[in-house]
C-alpha cells in the first residue's frame, strides 16, 4: 500500500517545488549537498581523490530534492505505521498475557476449593 502511494506524494512534492521559490531553493540546494556527497563517497570508494564535483543544472536538482523529500516523506509514514503496529502488538500481547494469569489464578483458587 506504501508503495502505491510513493508516486503521488512524489508528484505533488515537485508540483510545489516547480511552483513555490523558497521551497525549490530549498529542494535543490539540498539536491546539490547530495549530489556532492554521493559523488564524492562513489569516487574515494574507487581509491581516487575529487577536486571539484560538476554541479547538476537548476532543473535537475530541483527534481532530484524533491524526489528525495518525496522518498523521506514516505519512509518516515512506512516507518511511524511500524512503530504503531508494533505498539499496537505488544500491548495486544500484554492483555492476552493478563488474561491468560487470571485464568491460571482462577483456576489454581478453585482447585484448592475443591481440595
Amino acid at each position: 500500500a506504501i508503495r502505491t502511494l510513493r508516486k503521488p506524494i512524489a508528484n505533488a512534492i515537485k508540483k510545489r517545488a516547480i511552483e513555490h521559490d523558497l521551497f525549490r531553493a530549498r529542494c535543490a540546494n539540498f539536491a546539490q549537498w547530495w549530489h556532492r556527497v554521493e559523488v564524492r563517497l562513489s569516487v574515494h570508494l574507487t581509491g581516487h581523490t575529487v577536486t571539484k564535483v560538476q554541479p547538476l543544472s537548476e532543473a535537475q536538482a530541483v527534481s532530484a530534492g524533491a524526489d528525495i523529500l518525496g522518498e523521506g516523506v514516505v519512509f518516515s509514514i512506512a516507518a511511524l505505521l511500524l512503530f504503531a503496529e508494533n505498539r499496537y502488538s505488544s500491548a495486544k500481547e500484554v492483555i492476552k498475557q493478563a488474561a491468560l494469569a487470571e485464568k491460571n489464578e482462577s483456576q489454581t483458587r478453585r482447585i484448592t476449593q475443591l481440595e
